[in-house]
């Protein structure tokens, strides 16, 4: 028998009714070992430890099953719940929170008191959201969800949901949105968390109403973190006022162009002319539509020190576009990150000074620095292409792929401040 510290939980399924406070003999069991769990323990009555977790995001579950004396009715509201990346609570004495199912209109009542869901929820064939006002105290989901053939204008039923964590296979949406023809926003105001465990957080919106739009606000938000859309079938609300007051401008040229502006909507094009007018971006954290730099004797773009995200919608095109200028060779981007559009090139480099890369590794480092792939001379970081050479688009899917899998990701752990998570290797 041998065993190694894996930051990891175990609990096997002895008599179990000790509050161990760090007595580690109480956890060995050599009868089964059974990882990140906390289940089978008839006699356990009392957990207060889960009550200290402080950082749980592991590459498995949590989960607190089938403890027939255990009371963790009030886990799903202590104030270290979203401490828990993958929690699963269910078939305790008394649980927190609900098993995700079919949710329809006959059903939704049954869930008015549940603030957390584990497991997979689907909601269809509905007309009408106003019995879903029930599900208005759900805080917390963990597990995927999908919202389809409905008659929903939008989801602000859901007005308390603060996060989704998913763990679906890659590419599967964890939020899935789809066949629901009379949806026109989406208005879940208070999310403030979407994650998933070992990939991108996939959403899909598709097959909505034709005027189906999103407010700065909520792309703001999915841009922020590392978010990835199967599908996006959405324009830009027409909405200019912020709840945070911060200014917003539309883009018309250069020279007209608004100092002080924090928010900017429209397709930016800074041309052969506009250098002088470069200090407008000195404010300038989001731009909702392009950006494109071409033919200027721009040398850097150390103006766009607090540009944060650019984000087109309802186009194909690249979100950021530095084209045909010569002298350009610093293109650090301090603040980008995940520039958005649905279409294969992101971020396109071409016909700028031959330098800006010295190497192959400068130009995958910078990819991981704007979390995004970049399309450098008609090919990816790995061809170091000279200027005006050319390459499919099967190379240019092959760069978006390798980027997005070298985007950093933080791994994961649990610490509890009187325990330390041992896994017990059995053979």
């Amino acid at each position: 028998m041998s065993f190694f510290v894996l930051f990891a939980l175990i609990f096997a399924p002895a008599a179990f009714t000790y509050d161990f406070n760090g007595d580690f003999s109480r956890l060995y069991n050599p009868s089964i070992c059974v990882e990140n769990s906390v289940t089978n323990n008839p006699n356990l009555i009392d957990a207060k430890w889960l009550y200290t977790v402080k950082y749980s995001y592991t590459d498995s579950p949590i989960k607190v099953m089938n403890n027939s004396k255990l009371d963790v009715s009030s886990l799903c509201t202590s104030r270290n719940y979203e401490d828990f990346v993958r929690l699963y609570v269910s078939q305790n004495k008394k649980d927190c929170g609900c098993i995700g199912t079919v949710i329809t209109t006959k059903n939704a009542n049954d869930y008015k008191n549940c603030t957390s869901m584990f497991g997979t929820i689907e909601i269809t064939n509905i007309s009408d959201a106003s019995s879903f006002t029930a599900l208005a105290n759900l805080k917390n989901i963990t597990g995927n969800i999908t919202i389809h053939n409905t008659g929903f204008q939008n989801l602000s039923f859901l007005t308390n949901l603060r996060s989704i964590v998913g763990d679906e296979p890659e590419g599967v949406a964890t939020l899935n949105i789809v066949d629901n023809p009379n949806m026109t926003r989406f208005s879940i105001e208070s999310l403030k968390t979407l994650y998933h465990v070992k990939d991108w957080f996939y959403m899909n919106i598709q097959n909505v109403h034709p005027e189906f739009c999103l407010t700065m606000e909520e792309m703001q938000f999915f841009t922020s973190i590392n978010t990835k859309f199967t599908n996006l079938q959405a324009v830009y609300c027409n909405i200019t006022t912020r709840k945070d007051n911060q200014k917003t401008c539309y883009f018309g040229s250069m020279s007209t162009l608004d100092n002080s502006c924090v928010h900017v909507i429209g397709r930016v094009f800074v041309g052969p002319g506009d250098e002088s007018y470069i200090g407008k971006f000195s404010t300038i954290q989001y731009i909702y539509g392009s950006l494109t730099i071409q033919n200027t004797t721009l040398s850097s773009l150390s103006f766009l020190a607090n540009l944060t995200n650019v984000a087109l919608l309802n186009d194909t095109g690249p979100a950021i576009q530095l084209l045909n200028n010569p002298s350009l060779s610093d293109i650090y981007l301090e603040n980008m990150a995940f520039p958005f559009s649905a279409g294969p090139n992101r971020f396109v480099i071409r016909n700028n000074d031959p330098n800006i890369f010295e190497d192959t590794y400068a130009c995958q480092n910078y990819q991981n620095q704007v979390r995004s792939a970049v399309l450098y001379n008609g090919g990816d970081c790995s061809m170091m292409l000279l200027p005006n050479e050319d390459n499919g688009e099967e190379e240019v899917d092959e760069a978006s792929t390798r980027a997005e899998k070298s985007t950093y990701r933080p791994k994961a752990f649990v610490v509890l401040p009187s325990l330390v998570l041992i896994t017990l290797l059995c053979f």
